[in-house]
């Protein structure tokens, strides 16, 4: 049941985001592994079930629950508006990398579907950790927090002040359009929503959760070495940035805050479970004044 659950719950957060548009030795990691019996080999995290559940459904059933009200509709992009932009004062305002975009000129293709695919492939790439033995032993833990650090990023792009639920960057596509059936087909109000990319946070959330979770079940892993890995865990989400860019749905500056947000909380989510205590406990707690998340630690 428990592992229908988790299956569950990361197909959830994975559709949802997608619709949006011990320096051990040998010796002393083998003794670790024979004497699994309260699964503390590789136990690395410290995570709570009832509440990583709590904070991933809380946050989807938000992220849901926005998308269908539409509480704060964009209004589509007047001509004048189109103008302003458009204006040599205005373009001169761009950044030199920002800049660079409007050189690309409109796509010949849509890479929509594209980028939604890339989306779901990059969330799925922590389940092959699972190959390994060590992993597998706490796969519970990496699906938990695969799908907690999913959501928490979703809810981020979409809540945070830097994300377009407050955001009205224009995208990059209302500057290269000049005829009237060009601007018809960008003046839609969603293409106020240009910062940041959620597509790229997203991917790096789950690559950079990935790498995380390989140095941290790693601990000899050091130095440049630890660098590399991350290094590669970047490749991806740069391919992601790419599409974004050559679709002219968001400047290079979104694409890179995209990837730091979501850098980060593929990092610091992880890490706060395996620094948090044993005796921290997190769940949900309901009283006549109303209900919420508890967290508690015990001193003792």
């Amino acid at each position: 049941m428990k592992k229908v659950v988790f299956i569950t719950l990361l197909l959830f957060c994975t559709s949802v985001q997608a619709q949006n548009t011990d320096t051990s030795t040998g010796e002393h990691r083998e003794h670790k592994d024979t004497e699994d019996t309260t699964r503390l080999a590789g136990h690395v995290y410290h995570v709570n079930f009832l509440g990583s559940v709590a904070i991933t459904v809380g946050a989807e059933l938000a992220i849901l629950g926005v998308q269908q009200i539409k509480l704060t509709p964009k209004p589509e992009i007047s001509d004048a508006e189109f103008n302003l932009i458009q204006s040599q004062p205005s373009l001169d305002q761009l950044n030199p990398i920002d800049r660079w975009a409007l050189h690309i000129g409109l796509p010949s293709r849509d890479y929509t579907y594209i980028a939604v695919d890339y989306q779901i492939l990059c969330a799925a790439a922590p389940l092959a950790l699972l190959f390994g033995e060590r992993y597998r032993k706490n796969w519970d833990d990496i699906v938990l927090l695969m799908a907690e650090v999913n959501a928490i990023n979703m809810f981020t792009f979409q809540f945070s002040p830097f994300g377009p639920f407050f955001q009205r960057r224009i995208r990059p596509t209302a500057y290269v359009a000049h005829t009237p059936a060009e601007r018809t087909e960008a003046k839609s109000g969603s293409n106020r929503d240009s910062f940041y990319s959620g597509h790229t946070s997203a991917c790096a959330a789950s690559l950079f959760l990935m790498a995380k979770i390989y140095c941290d079940y790693n601990p000899q892993i050091e130095g440049w070495e630890k660098v590399g890995i991350y290094a590669l865990a970047s490749l991806p989400v740069l391919g992601m940035g790419y599409l974004r860019l050559i679709a002219l749905r968001h400047w290079p500056s979104d694409i890179i805050v995209g990837g730091l947000v979501g850098g980060t909380i593929g990092i610091v989510v992880p890490e706060m479970h395996r620094i948090m205590p044993k005796n921290v406990s997190l769940g949900v707690y309901s009283s006549p004044e109303g209900s919420g998340l508890r967290m508690a630690w015990n001193l003792q």
